[in-house]
């Protein structure tokens, strides 16, 4: 998403925009998200500065790490930054990115990747309590209970229960 900040003056601006998921700059994460993104920025001047939240909404696809179901979530967040324009004032501080005086257009796709590359989920779960595929018979246990009868005990600890009894 670009954005013209020569429309923004001392006032909140809103811009909106549908995009294709190919902005991503991590080319591992644009499997996950084959749709597009719904992008607002809320851009606000204050003197020299810009404060811009980007909201991001799209759908991901994604493999459950238990039972390999794939399933669809919403992957829905925001980010904000603040921009200062020319030297001095808030360009020293490690939160406020610099921009030339005269800049027309800012281009927001960092914004964007660092949204999805925050917010994508480290473990995938189709639900919280999802229960897996039993390794021995290759049963899903969220749909069917598990086929293998009594569970197998590695023989190696039979001399351990003989303490128990």
């Amino acid at each position: 998403m670009k954005i013209n900040i020569q429309a923004v003056q001392n006032e909140h601006v809103f811009f909106r925009e549908e995009e294709v998921c190919s902005f991503f700059l991590v080319d591992a994460l644009r499997p996950y998200y084959p749709g597009s993104a719904r992008l607002v920025a809320d851009v606000e001047r204050i003197g020299k500065d810009l404060k811009v939240s980007l909201f991001l909404n799209t759908e991901g696809e994604y493999q459950c790490d238990r039972c390999l179901v794939t399933y669809k979530a919403v992957l829905e967040n925001k980010l904000e930054q603040m921009f200062h324009f020319g030297s001095g004032g808030l360009a020293d501080s490690e939160e406020v990115i610099a921009l030339p005086g005269d800049l027309i257009e800012l281009d927001l796709r960092q914004m964007q990747n660092e949204i999805v590359v925050l917010n994508h989920p480290l473990k995938m779960l189709c639900k919280e309590d999802c229960k897996g595929i039993c390794p021995d018979c290759g049963a899903d246990l969220n749909i069917e209970a598990c086929r293998c009868g009594e569970a197998k005990v590695d023989p190696r600890w039979d001399e351990l229960k003989k303490l128990i009894r």
